[in-house]
């Protein structure tokens, strides 16, 4: 695999400046060259003889939108396997180490940086470390996303706040975009013992690290080239984010949660904020409705009310008035031609008939008297009736217009209430809209902190690395020429010879050049 990508490199260093190929070789490789025919070929044999899933996979039109500033991949499988595993892994195939800084939140790295150097006995493994950089937070965010749309942006937000960070996003997806980026901060070297560069391919986006003469012409050169997700850099002495213990952030997030809400807001008001919650419409009409009906039974509690009317104050719907209204109908008709004689008529009547004493038209008298005092009872049954129930009637029409008014009432509370609750709901809308605002800006905000401050830390981290180099460098100085015994000799002055030199005056660079122009 690695003369493959050997070759492969090689290959695309050649197409992309075939001024540094020799002449025969660039003749060669003219378009209509048999040469170059034969390669055509070969690759669309190999590319037709490749699996459907393969070429699926490298033929597939990339998605393309309107917006430069949102392009969008498609991830193939090698770069699933990264994103899908759970927990992370780093590119070393390892669970990623977790760490912790105030700034960023958790960080996941290499897994050999979880390996202490004095105490392991895997000197190689804690020397070395791969670069894999993310921050989980935005890590996960952007995972789950790809999961769900399949598609990679390439310009996602959060690779601003790091540049270490983008170079491990442009490293597993093969990208390059608007964002800084810089490799981790210790080199390796090449075979030429001189720190490798970094190289962004222009055919695929593909970083690899390779010797730092490989571009130039005529000088010494090493063959040394490794893909970024495999090389080994030394281990760094100096992070570029400050990191805490899990104890120390854990602290610091609760005491940034617990002053948080111990702070009032500035917007909403002790008497602006609601104590109970409304009820729904369905539950307050019937609780206002039970209460009225108590209310009127409680007043009316010395009066007699027979149970037709406790039925019609509990259900006051038409069919309770139907029974009352029948009566009225029924009295309404004319009555039939023969008379309806009871039991005690008909007695009577067969009394006088059979009795021999009484004459025919005396009982016809007595039994004409009889009925009509019977037809004058009954009426007067009906009558108390009818007045019985339209005292009934009335008592229930007092009943009903006082849960009437009741009811008006309560309506009018209710719609006061929902007058309020909407103008609360107005506000709370109003403030949902400034908070949604706010959290975008102070997000934005956070990265653009977050990216300057990445900045300077990898400046000072630089700085202490060079700082580090030039110690060793003075330190070696230093060694040599306590070693020849020339140490003394070069603190002394250059004229007396015999008192340590104190202050040096350096000539100006353009008096050097009117010296040696006289």
């Amino acid at each position: 695999m690695s003369n493959n990508r050997w070759l492969n490199w090689v290959q695309n260093e050649a197409h992309e400046k075939p001024e540094q190929r020799p002449l025969n070789k660039r003749i060669s490789s003219s378009p209509g060259s048999p040469s170059t025919i034969m390669v055509a070929t070969a690759l669309t044999s190999s590319s037709s003889s490749s699996s459907s899933s393969s070429s699926s996979l490298t033929n597939a039109p990339m998605p393309t939108v309107s917006n430069p500033n949102n392009r969008f991949i498609t991830p193939t499988k090698e770069q699933f396997d990264v994103i899908l595993p759970n927990p992370v892994q780093c590119f070393c195939g390892k669970p990623a180490h977790r760490t912790f800084t105030s700034e960023y939140g958790p960080i996941l790295v290499c897994n050999n940086f979880e390996l202490n150097p004095a105490t392991t006995p895997h000197k190689t493994q804690s020397k070395f470390v791969c670069g894999f950089h993310v921050h989980e937070t935005s890590w996960t965010k952007f995972c789950n996303a790809i999961k769900g749309r399949n598609h990679v942006s390439i310009d996602y937000v959060e690779l601003r706040s790091c540049p270490l960070y983008n170079f491990t996003f442009c490293t597993i997806f093969r990208i390059s975009n608007k964002y800084d980026m810089n490799p981790p901060i210790s080199l390796p070297n090449c075979f030429c013992h001189k720190p490798v560069t970094m190289r962004i391919s222009k055919a695929d986006n593909s970083i690899s690290f390779a010797c730092k003469n490989g571009d130039i012409d005529g000088a010494k050169k090493c063959s040394w080239v490794l893909p970024a997700h495999q090389v080994a850099f030394p281990r760094p002495n100096f992070h570029i984010h400050n990191t805490i213990s899990h104890e120390d952030y854990m602290n610091k997030k609760h005491e940034t949660l617990a002053a948080k809400k111990a702070t009032p807001s500035p917007t909403l008001t002790p008497n602006s904020s609601i104590s109970n919650p409304p009820a729904s419409p369905a539950e307050g009409h019937q609780a206002d409705l039970l209460a009225t009906l108590s209310q009127t039974s409680s007043k009316n509690k010395g009066t007699d009310v027979s149970p037709l009317s406790e039925v019609c104050l509990q259900q006051p719907k038409p069919k309770g008035m139907k029974s009352l209204i029948i009566p009225t109908c029924v009295m309404g008709k004319k009555p039939s031609s023969q008379p309806v004689l009871s039991r005690s008529s008909s007695a009577s009547s067969c009394s006088l008939i059979t009795s021999p004493a009484i004459s025919s038209s005396d009982a016809i008298i007595v039994s004409n008297t009889k009925t009509e005092e019977q037809k004058q009872h009954s009426a007067n049954e009906k009558n108390a009736l009818l007045k019985s129930e339209l005292d009934l009637l009335k008592n229930e029409n007092s009943h009903l217009k006082s849960t009437i008014n009741t009811l008006t009432t309560n309506l009018e509370i209710l719609t006061s209430k929902s007058d309020r609750l909407k103008t609360k709901t107005s506000d709370l809308q109003i403030e949902l809209h400034r908070s949604k605002n706010e959290f975008n800006e102070q997000n934005i905000l956070r990265i653009n902190c977050q990216e300057r401050l990445s900045k300077i830390e990898l400046d000072v981290v630089h700085l202490m690395n060079d700082n580090e180099k030039l110690k060793e460098e003075i330190h070696v100085i230093k060694e040599e020429m306590a070693k020849s015994g020339r140490e003394e000799e070069v603190n002394k002055c250059r004229l007396c010879f015999t008192r340590n030199i104190e202050f040096c005056l350096i000539p100006c660079y353009h008096y050097g050049m009117q010296l040696t122009y006289v």
